[in-house]
């Protein structure tokens, strides 16, 4: 019990240091969805009980992981000291395995939550898990808020704590050795929720209910490599702190909101503004082409309250605003006004490459490169002599082979990760990016297949290109000759 008491009070101990951290995550995540009365209630009424303006926060944050989900490419290097055939075969193996690892856990898809995790709260996390069935690790992103990670000085995570909340109901099914006790304290205390902790030093992995007795057990287990199963990587800061990109906008969101809705206020004054009369009329008739009759129809008017041209400028100031924080240009959403051929087409793509999103990819490289240290060092030593089947798709081309953990990944945790051409562009403009260079003359169509997005086998795909442009070419000159058979 003194193990779970240690436990406990070392996730609350991480946890209060990280307490402005996930308060600034909850008004980040109210506002995104929707819910902006809970970070200041005073800013509506019962006229408008809720946001009145599009919520560019949001809106930004999808672009961004549009972005910033693109899986780079994952490769393992030959031997520095071995050019031959064999070794970069060799190398060539332990790639597909590794990307085995991604593509079974279909990271590709999960990377849309890591990214907006990422770009939102400021740090991507993913726990490296055993698949017994399969016989092999499993990546799963998760949730990056209330996750309270601790870095050694090479940036690797050490330790992390977690704190999330369950539905008695779900803890039951998930571990149901802990029927008894759940069912049990729940029926007491009539509660439907509970809070759970969940710690891994490396050492042991540890799942708890701190609100049962000294800390109801859920899931413990010694770790199997002696190295942290959850990699948590954050966004570059000046000063260490994790901050999403949003925690300075949120209140910049708000005023344009509450702008607006005094703008239209001040509208709905102007319309509904009350008569100015003369004193010989007694009666005023209200409505469409309502008549007023009066010996003085200079004096009858509406009193002028004019909305003043400053409070639409402050909306567009408030939008501008938000967008310069978040460092988003419009371009960024995919919209091009522009041929992709043409200088204004240049200068749309420099609207559409952002510096974040460049330096975020950066950032997340050292991302893959632990996750994948973190699945090799689980497959060696859990799995180190099985032979296991791998399958996949590599630049459109099908492989299939069997491989040995011990003896073909042969210890070797680095990996080289890189984006290639598409750095800092969201698939969109990678595409017109590209198209650009081969116009130019600087990129072969060879090439622009290769760094297409997607698996593509660019050997297969020219071939289909010549096939049809000769279909075309034959077709065009049968009907020419038939042409000029006719004629004569």
């Amino acid at each position: 019990m003194a193990f779970d008491k240690d436990v406990s009070q070392r996730v609350t101990l991480l946890r209060e240091h990280y307490t402005h951290r996930d308060a600034v995550a909850s008004r980040v995540l109210s506002v995104r969805r929707g819910d902006w009365d809970k970070v200041d209630p005073d800013a509506f009424s019962d006229q408008y009980p809720r946001p009145i303006v599009a919520n560019v926060i949001d809106e930004q944050a999808r672009h961004a992981t549009a972005a910033l989900s693109t899986m780079p490419m994952i490769r393992c290097r030959a031997s520095v000291n071995s050019a031959s055939q064999r070794a970069k075969d060799r190398a060539d193996k332990r790639t597909k395995i590794v990307n085995h690892y991604f593509d079974a856990s279909r990271v590709e898809f999960q990377m849309q939550l890591g990214a907006d995790q990422f770009y939102s709260f400021g740090m991507i996390v993913a726990e490296i898990v055993p698949d017994f069935e399969k016989q092999m690790p499993e990546i799963r992103v998760r949730q990056a808020d209330h996750v309270y990670p601790v870095w050694d000085s090479y940036l690797r995570t050490v330790e992390v704590a977690q704190v999330f909340e369950k539905r008695c109901v779900d803890l039951v099914a998930q571990y149901p050795e802990a029927e008894y006790e759940l069912k049990q304290h729940s029926g007491m205390t009539g509660r439907t929720h509970y809070e759970v902790y969940r710690h891994d030093d490396g050492k042991n992995i540890t799942v708890l209910i701190p609100a049962i007795g000294d800390g109801l057990i859920l899931h413990q287990m010694k770790n199997p490599i002696g190295r942290c199963l959850t990699v948590c990587v954050a966004k570059h800061t000046v000063d260490g702190y994790i901050r999403g990109a949003f925690d300075d906008l949120i209140y910049a969101q708000l005023a344009r909101n509450e702008v607006q809705m005094l703008t239209l206020e001040g509208i709905r004054d102007a319309i509904e503004a009350p008569f100015v009369l003369p004193t010989d009329v007694a009666n005023v008739a209200i409505g469409p082409k309502a008549v007023i009759r009066t010996n003085n129809p200079q004096g009858a008017r509406r009193l002028p309250m004019e909305v003043t041209p400053q409070a639409f400028s402050a909306v567009e100031h408030f939008e501008s605003e938000m967008h310069k924080g978040g460092i988003s240009p419009p371009a960024l959403g995919g919209s091009l006004d522009a041929s992709v051929v043409t200088g204004k087409g240049i200068q749309e793509l420099m609207g559409g490459y952002s510096q974040q999103i460049a330096m975020d990819q950066q950032t997340l490289m050292g991302f893959f490169r632990e996750a994948t240290a973190v699945c090799i060092l689980m497959d060696m030593a859990l799995w180190p002599d099985v032979k296991k089947k791998c399958e996949g798709v590599k630049n459109g081309s099908d492989y299939d082979f069997t491989y040995t953990p011990e003896a073909d990944l042969e210890g070797k945790t680095e990996v080289d990760v890189n984006y290639g051409t598409s750095t800092g562009m969201n698939p969109n403009q990678h595409v017109v990016y590209l198209l650009q260079l081969m116009s130019g003359g600087l990129y072969s169509k060879d090439t622009v297949l290769r760094e297409l997005p997607g698996n593509i086998n660019a050997t297969d795909e020219l071939s289909k290109v010549a096939v049809e442009a000769s279909r075309d070419a034959l077709l065009a000159a049968v009907q020419g000759l038939a042409q000029s058979v006719a004629s004569l």
